[in-house]
């Protein structure tokens, strides 16, 4: 229920185009790599190994980061929890920029976590290597969206942190 809860307030706070095109670019490089790809059966192990690593370690830096937002005190944060972004969720309280970006950074955690557990478990049932290449190439598209919403929360931080 609160991942339901948690997806549903993040696709809420989205507005413009900018998430669409970060979705539509990761669906047509996880396509690309299935269609253009011709890996033997190792390469595309030692890529979902690869995939494993580098969102580990994404996940630790975003955790990271979302205990500094939440523990810092500082007056550039403490003006994002001030300033509102005319949503208004499940509350009467209005949604604030601090807000929005505690969501992204919890929304990309729960992206993360779902993609190492599926390659934690998923690879060891499939033993067709065509599935197996689907697999790798549909977490791979998951990647490329975790890494550029991790770019945009980036952004939005900085822009937070130098008052621009």
């Amino acid at each position: 229920m609160e991942i339901a809860v948690l997806i549903l307030e993040f696709l809420s706070t989205r507005k413009g185009y900018r998430y669409w095109i970060n979705l539509v670019v990761s669906v047509i490089v996880g396509v690309l790599t299935f269609y253009c790809s011709n890996l033997p059966s190792n390469l595309i192990t030692t890529a979902g190994d690869s995939i494993l690593n580098v969102i580990g370690i994404l996940l630790g830096f975003i955790i990271s980061i979302l205990a500094i937002i939440i523990s810092g005190d500082n007056q550039n944060i403490n003006g994002a929890k001030e300033y509102k972004v005319g949503k208004q969720l499940f509350s009467d309280k209005q949604l604030s920029l601090y807000d929005r970006i505690i969501i992204d950074l919890c929304y990309t955690i729960l992206l993360q976590s779902i993609i190492l557990l599926l390659l934690l478990t998923l690879p060891y049932f499939i033993e067709d290597a065509c599935r197996h290449l689907q697999f790798i190439s549909i977490m791979i598209g998951m990647s490329i969206h975790v890494i550029l919403m991790i770019i945009s929360i980036s952004l939005d931080l900085y822009l937070i942190v130098s008052k621009k």
